[in-house]
């Protein structure tokens, strides 16, 4: 697939998903709508007591399950639970109803509506209507039916099923949807047409008037098409600034992490213990990439000890990560951003160096202890140490080149061994946000 075909779908499939998006809120007030001009025509029969009472409760009622079953339609859960009853034919009718959802086409629910719709208005105009009721009343319930008629068939004008990619509409319905408003409009001009004493006691002008309201429809798919594909190619091109900025982030903190890595290892006489930290520290920034990227945001501000916790625990083999440990108090601890950074770069090492030392289990915990210093601290049930292993070994040991580091940032590094057991106690001088 060509470059701009693939965006030309990408457009495309962001239009129907801002349609799905869209049209699920419509629907629903839709339904709300329709259900309130029902209930005026039950409470307008209520007040009028027509003169076949048992008709109007039948036409209306039928009406009503119409209204029901849209409401049903909106609801995939209900109708997803509606697949496991016993009767076969609600089974039907549920998977029917699934399957028609983000598609123009008529479904059970639609055919409903447009029986409920002829029902409801043969109650007060057409052929045969009701007899017994005066002509406000007629009027009222014509009005009424009428409403319901047109939100009933706005829904199927802005469809979301119209703009579908997978399943696009067939090429008749694409031809007849422009032309869908006049056929409603002679739709309604027969019904409401005064075949008789009783349907003539609507106005002309007002006759005329009802007829003539489906040709809002223009000017409302218009407005509704056009700001669709607006708010759809806002979000297309959001979302291209996006993987754009995201692509060059991840390029930069891979590359310069692993340029790093290979500059150091290319050199004469590398240490494993240095490599080992640019590796660890190259998986940090990945890990902290893939987490801004999930959550939209570089985070900023004072940071919970939890979030580094997490961190650190992703980048670690499953079999290394269950035998690590910190506590909630820990958790909840906030850090500053430069306190966060050193806690970042101390918190590794200490694992790494109880883990690589035999212990099975290491319990870490940090704390501001006291006023401007924070504590950090790692017990583990290892073989323990002697000494300092700051103060032996090589100038370049990760011992005595985090304390160094601690230095630099008015904090130190001390060990406690137990044999067995040992206990590493990092502690400095808070800083703030910016490293003062």
């Amino acid at each position: 697939m060509s470059r701009g075909a693939a965006r030309g779908d990408e457009a495309a499939q962001a239009v129907f998903g801002t349609a799905l998006g869209a049209a699920s809120v419509l629907w629903w007030a839709g339904c709300w709508f329709r259900a309130a001009c029902v209930a005026g025509m039950w409470v307008l029969l209520a007040v009028a007591r027509p003169d076949e009472p048992l008709r109007a409760v039948v036409q209306l009622g039928l009406t009503s399950a119409g209204v029901a079953l849209a409401f049903l339609h909106t609801r995939s859960g209900a109708l997803e639970r509606l697949l496991d009853v016993r009767l076969p034919s609600v089974r039907r009718l549920a998977a029917h109803l699934l399957g028609t959802s983000g598609r123009a086409t008529l479904d059970a629910s639609g055919a409903a509506e447009i029986v409920g719709v002829f029902l409801a208005l043969w109650l007060f105009t057409g052929v045969l209507p009701l007899p017994g009721l005066t002509p406000a009343q007629r009027v009222t319930g014509i009005v009424l039916g009428v409403l319901y008629a047109l939100s009933a068939a706005l829904q199927g004008m802005i469809d979301p099923g119209w703009y579908s990619v997978d399943s696009p509409p067939a090429p008749a319905l694409r031809r007849l949807r422009p032309v869908l408003p006049l056929v409603f409009a002679g739709m309604l001009a027969g019904y409401l047409y005064p075949y008789n004493d009783s349907a003539a006691q609507l106005t002309v002008p007002g006759y005329l008037a009802l007829c003539a309201t489906p040709l809002g429809y223009y000017p409302l798919w218009g407005a509704f098409d056009a700001t669709l594909r607006a708010a759809a190619g806002h979000a297309v091109a959001s979302h291209r600034l996006w993987r754009r900025g995201t692509a060059v982030d991840m390029h930069s903190i891979a590359r310069n992490a692993v340029s790093l890595l290979q500059q150091y290892a290319d050199e004469p006489d590398p240490q494993l213990r240095e490599v080992r930290r640019l590796v660890r520290e190259a998986m940090m920034q990945v890990e902290e990439a893939r987490q801004d990227v999930l959550s939209g945001e570089h985070r900023r501000g004072p940071r919970a000890f939890g979030e580094l916790w997490d961190l650190v625990m992703r980048t670690l083999p499953a079999t290394r990560r269950e035998r690590c440990a910190s506590d909630e108090d820990s958790a909840r601890t906030r850090l500053s951003p430069v306190d966060y950074q050193i806690a970042r770069r101390v918190l590794p090492d200490l694992l790494t160096n109880a883990l690589n030392a035999g212990a099975d289990r290491v319990e870490v915990r940090c704390s501001t202890h006291r006023p401007g210093r924070v504590l950090l601290t790692a017990t583990d049930d290892g073989p323990g140490v002697d000494g300092e292993p700051a103060a032996d070994g090589s100038p370049y040991g990760s011992s005595r080149v985090l304390r160094h580091w601690l230095a630099t940032h008015g904090g130190d590094i001390r060990w406690r061994s137990h044999h067995p057991g040992t206990t590493v106690e990092v502690c400095w001088q808070a800083q703030s946000a910016e490293g003062d």
